[in-house]
């Protein structure tokens, strides 16, 4: 998000953003031709969320982003059933130096 962004459109930024993380489900919902589906834009939502995340936009924009992106993610997990992905531990995969 460029530095040179009006005010009411950093404004309206933050709102989606806002909005995406109390309702994800909002994130994943097109509406086309007057039939509405869920998820058939996560190819388009997560890549575009996450341009938010890099470069030189402002420290609240990204916080909101990476607060969205992850309920966005989280809803997308919860929807097909998928478990957390298991923490994984490097200290145990490489010898130590």
């Amino acid at each position: 998000m460029s530095s040179e962004a009006s005010p009411s459109l950093l404004d309206l930024l933050m709102d989606i953003l806002k909005l995406y993380e109390q309702d994800p489900i909002f994130a994943l919902t097109s509406t086309t031709g007057g039939s509405t589906k869920v998820g058939d834009n996560v190819d388009q939502v997560v890549p575009l969320i996450s341009t938010l995340l890099v470069g030189s936009g402002s420290d609240t924009i990204k916080l909101h982003a990476k607060s969205a992106l992850l309920a966005v993610l989280d809803q997308v997990r919860s929807e097909l059933g998928v478990e957390a992905v298991p923490e994984v531990h490097t200290s145990n995969m490489w010898p130590a130096m």
